[in-house]
C-alpha cells in the first residue's frame, strides 16, 4: 500500500477511500480519443482530451505473460461530474504485450474487463458491466503502436504508462531517467522508495536547510520531486513545489506551486513534521548534519 509514502496523494486531495473501494488516484496524464470513420475508412482525433487517472493501488504486473492489468478514472463530462455527485467513469484494463516487439512489430491488446462510475460525493464505485460474466470473455481491441497519432493517443498514452512495469522501451526510443541522469545524490531507499536529493540545490542558513529531494517509486512509474526547506526548531518540511515525474519518459504529469497567498493565489501545500512520512523522516536526518556544520 502506497497511502502513506504517496506524499502528494494527500497534498492534492486524490486519495479517495471508500468502505468498499480504494483509490489512490495518481494523475496519469491527458489522453486524446480516436473515432473510426466509415465513410472515409480512417480515424480522426476527437477535440476532447481528458485528464486520466489511475489507481496507485491496484496494479497487477505478471512478467512471464507479458500483461499489466489496472483501473482507470476520468471524468466524462463536466456536467455528468457537477450534477450527478462527481460522477467519474470508471474501467478496469488489462493490456497484453505477449505479440509486441519493439523494432519489428509493436503489437498491444487492450482488454476491457469491467466498466463502472465512480461516485466521488458518496465515495462509491458501481460496476455496470462484467465483459466475463456477460459475453464471456472481455472487450478486445489490437493495437499497432506508433507514434503518428500522437503520444496522447489512449493506447500510446497506456504504453507510457503501463509498459515501463514489463522493462520495454519508450516507443520515441528515449531512455528511461535514472539518479545518475539526473545527476542526483542517493540518502536511502527502502523496499517501496528510494529518497536523492539535488547536490547543488543544498543550501544551509541558521537551522534551516533548502533542499530538492527526489521520491523514487518504481512501483507506479513515479519520481515525486518536492522543492522546500528543513526547519530544524520546528522540526518541519515546508515545501514550495511538487511535482510528479514519470520515470520511463521524464514527462512531468502533475505539479503544484505555492503561491504568495497560498489556496488563493496558488496552491496550498501541507507542511510535514519530520516524524509524519518516512521519505521526509529519512531526508530530515541526514540534512541535519548540514545545519551542525
Amino acid at each position: 500500500m502506497l497511502k502513506k509514502t504517496w506524499l502528494l496523494a494527500f497534498l492534492a486531495c486524490m486519495s479517495i477511500a471508500s468502505n468498499c473501494f480504494a483509490l489512490t488516484l495518481i494523475k496519469m496524464g491527458p489522453v486524446t480519443l480516436w473515432q473510426y470513420s466509415a465513410d472515409s475508412e480512417q480515424f480522426h482525433l476527437e477535440k476532447t482530451t481528458k485528464d486520466y487517472y489511475f489507481d496507485a493501488d491496484d496494479i497487477a504486473v505478471d512478467k512471464y505473460n507479458k500483461t499489466v492489468e489496472f483501473t482507470t478514472v476520468f471524468v466524462n463530462s463536466k456536467e455528468d461530474f457537477e450534477q450527478q455527485n462527481g460522477k467519474m467513469e470508471w474501467y478496469r484494463i488489462k493490456l497484453n504485450f505477449s505479440n509486441f516487439d519493439f523494432y519489428t512489430d509493436r503489437k498491444m491488446t487492450t482488454y476491457r474487463l469491467l466498466d463502472g462510475h465512480f461516485y466521488k460525493k458518496f465515495n462509491a464505485v458501481k460496476i455496470t458491466r462484467n465483459y466475463i460474466k456477460q459475453n464471456g470473455q472481455p472487450a478486445q481491441d489490437d493495437w499497432k503502436l506508433t507514434e503518428l497519432q500522437g503520444r496522447y493517443f489512449r493506447p500510446n498514452a497506456y504504453y507510457n504508462e503501463f509498459a515501463y512495469h514489463l522493462g520495454l522501451p519508450n516507443l520515441d526510443g528515449s531512455s528511461y531517467l535514472t539518479p545518475k541522469s539526473l545527476g542526483l545524490n542517493w540518502i536511502k531507499s527502502t523496499s517501496e522508495f528510494g529518497v536523492f536529493y539535488d547536490p547543488k540545490s543544498v543550501k544551509a542558513k541558521g537551522d534551516s536547510v533548502s533542499a530538492k529531494i527526489y521520491i523514487w517509486i518504481p512501483s507506479i512509474n513515479r519520481i515525486e520531486l518536492m522543492n522546500g526547506k528543513f526547519n530544524y526548531t520546528k522540526k518541519t518540511f515546508k515545501p514550495i513545489s511538487i511535482s510528479f515525474v514519470r520515470i520511463s519518459d521524464g514527462e512531468v504529469t502533475d505539479s503544484y506551486r505555492q503561491g504568495l497567498i497560498p489556496g488563493l493565489v496558488g496552491d496550498k501545500l501541507h507542511t510535514f513534521r519530520f516524524d509524519e512520512e518516512e521519505p521526509i523522516t529519512i531526508a530530515s536526518e541526514f540534512f541535519k548534519a548540514k545545519v551542525m556544520q
